[in-house]
């Protein structure tokens, strides 16, 4: 796995790093709970920002993260992660191996896989991105926030 945080913000980079330590943070969005595979995955299109896998190991969830308002555009390049790595991980042949492919893909195994789901969380949605979302089932948007709270030095 390689890590390239290049152009990546700090709002988006600390919700990576949040959910790549303690990815139960997403049961409150899905009923079963998520486990940490890659951060910063190589695909051939692109860098997704997270992978997940359920318990079982037979959904890979792509997770992406918006700084602000989420746009069709985003929507698009999550689709487009979630194409090709069910193009290159899904029913892969059994003669097939994933060698050549980033170290994150041979970091785990991906025999029991049987689909891609993906998740963009955004501070907020355009009407495009829900439009954009709307006719793909396997995508699920959700808006994460910040609060900051600070208290005398003396408070327990």
């Amino acid at each position: 796995m390689t890590e390239n945080n290049e152009g990546i913000s700090f709002p988006v980079r600390q919700v990576i790093e949040l959910l790549e330590n303690e990815p139960e943070l997403l049961a409150i969005a899905f009923d079963q709970p998520l486990k940490f595979h890659a951060r910063f995955a190589n695909l051939a299109i692109g860098q997704a920002h997270l992978l997940l896998l359920n318990e079982l190991e037979t959904e890979l969830y792509v997770l992406e993260v918006v700084p602000s308002e989420a746009t069709a555009e985003d929507i698009g390049r999550l689709l487009a992660y979630m194409g090709w790595l069910d193009k290159t991980l899904v029913n892969i042949p059994p003669e097939q191996t994933l060698a050549g492919l980033s170290s994150w893909c041979g970091s785990g195994s991906f025999e029991k896989l049987r689909g891609i789901k993906g998740i963009l969380l955004a501070c907020s949605f355009s009407e495009s991105a829900r439009c954009a979302a709307s006719g793909c089932p396997k995508l699920c948007m959700r808006r994460y926030s910040f609060s900051l709270k600070i208290v005398a030095g003396d408070e327990g």
